[in-house]
């Protein structure tokens, strides 16, 4: 519904919150590696502009996924 909530839990490089956010939804986007969220973070911004509150969370870990 509109103005409801998206999960994705293997946000990648963010296609999914883009779409929720265009779709007048929010984006809940979690990734394991620091280079996704940050990847992430940047398309929002340039594809949806800065007019809503982001807030980016890492926790420990490391780069590798292997």
């Amino acid at each position: 519904p509109a103005g409801g909530t998206v999960l994705d839990p293997f946000a990648g490089s963010g296609t999914t919150a883009v779409a929720a956010i265009r779709d007048g939804k929010r984006a809940i986007a979690i990734d394991l590696r620091e280079s996704q969220v940050l990847l992430t973070e940047r398309r929002i911004h340039e594809q949806c502009g800065n007019e809503f509150e982001m807030r980016v969370l890492t926790i420990g870990g490391t780069e590798s996924c292997n």
